[in-house]
Order: C-alpha cells, then structure tokens, then sequence
C-alpha cells in the first residue's frame, strides 16, 4: 500500500464504514472494503504514533532555561480528566 496522507486515509475509511453501513454492498465487495479499511485503520495508527512520538513539551527549569522533554499523551489525557472530576 502506498502512503496516504493521514486525512486522505480517514476520509476514505469513512466512506467505506459508510458503504459497509448501508447494506447495500454485496457479502464479495464487503469483505473486500472490509481489507481495504484494515489497511487504511492500520496506516492512520501508524501515523498517529510517528506523530505522537515527535510531540514535545516545551518547559522551563528552575535556572530559566527552556528545555524540550517528550510528551506523554497518556499521562495529559489522564490530567484532563482528573481536572473535569
């Protein structure tokens, strides 16, 4: 499968779940639509984990100097949530 750009991946998935959803696809060209949106599902997790390994934080330490330190986006969305509580 050749690299598609992250949006272009999601909006074809899209309208494939859209297609699958409707019914009006046959048992043949379902379970190809079906392959071709696993590949698509896998290439937009690919991206989505090159992109969250490159995310930085930029912090200050006490001396004032500013430092990139990597981002944990587990830990952030788990602080969002304790701050909705």
């Amino acid at each position: 499968m050749k690299k598609v750009k992250f949006d272009e991946a999601l909006e074809k998935l899209e309208a494939i779940t859209s297609a699958l959803e409707s019914g009006e696809v046959g048992l043949e060209e379902a379970m190809k639509m079906y392959e071709k949106g696993m590949e698509l599902a896998l290439n937009c997790q690919r991206i989505l984990a090159e992109t969250e390994s490159r995310i930085q934080l930029l912090t200050e330490e006490g001396n004032g100097k500013l430092t990139l330190q990597p981002i944990r986006l587990e830990a952030s969305e788990d602080a969002s949530k304790e701050r909705q509580e």
